[in-house]
């Protein structure tokens, strides 16, 4: 398979000849039933992905989905008072757990050892937007997997909501999408729009399915967009990469 070529590649410092698109997508103290929601689009499209969960959330032993953990290392942590708190919180709640990727992509150069005593093998909370020729890297004992999209960053930059017009999609090397679930809920078209919708359903891991639903949002938006994605990953040759598979893969 071209994944083992790539990391041969990388072993030689040569770039990547092929691209890979790989969803992730971070829970942010979603609801429950806007994880399943979108897990389900991504099970109706048979496209695997990676989550990376805040909570003790209840994912179904599925095949097409890997558990991560998304710590909050900030000082209004709700998962512990320190890092190895927080990282023991989380494992407790997902013990199968490989991945990580830090809430607000926050890292520092002793994370690394941290993360891999906790049993994580990847992280995945550095960000390098439409950047090709992207690969794994290894940082002490864990390697390290680099997001090329965000939904934040999209709608920050008021980007058309079509993955036709995503800069060098096409090029060479690895594309992590980062969704958050309630973004593609609740169809997100702008940041503002948003944190004026959070501001009436804190708190949103609480919120009422009946309620949220009053705020979606019509037209493009960040839901559309993750519908057209589907629609190209799956249009792929090699569409079920989970991130657990590219750090094993040497890609």
């Amino acid at each position: 398979m071209f994944h083992r070529s790539n990391g041969e590649r990388q072993l030689r410092g040569e770039k990547p000849s092929n691209k890979m698109i790989v969803l992730s997508f971070d829970s942010d103290w979603a609801p429950q039933f806007v994880i399943d929601y979108v897990a389900g689009k991504l099970e109706a499209a048979g496209v695997s992905a990676t989550f990376f969960l805040t909570s003790p959330y209840v994912m179904h032993d599925r095949a097409d989905i890997e558990i991560g953990i998304h710590p909050n290392f900030m000082s209004d942590s709700t998962q512990g008072n320190t890092e190895n708190e927080v990282l023991t919180t989380l494992k407790r709640w997902h013990p199968s757990a490989l991945g990580s990727r830090s809430h607000r992509f926050y890292w520092h150069s002793n994370l690394s050892d941290r993360l891999a005593d906790s049993g994580i093998l990847y992280d995945s909370s550095i960000f390098m937007p439409y950047q090709s020729f992207l690969m794994p890297f290894k940082v002490g004992r864990i390697m390290r997997i680099p997001v090329w999209w965000s939904d934040g960053l999209h709608l920050l930059s008021e980007m058309p909501f079509r993955v036709s017009e995503l800069p060098n999609l096409e090029k060479p090397g690895l594309k992590v999408f980062n969704f958050h679930p309630i973004h593609i809920y609740l169809n997100t078209r702008s940041p503002n729009g948003y944190r004026e919708k959070v501001k009436m359903i804190n708190p949103l891991f609480e919120a009422d399915p009946e309620a949220l639903l009053r705020l979606k949002e019509n037209g493009f938006g960040i839901g559309t967009l993750f519908a057209d994605l589907l629609e190209y990953v799956a249009r792929q040759d090699d569409n079920s990469m989970r991130l657990k598979e590219i750090c094993r893969s040497g890609w």
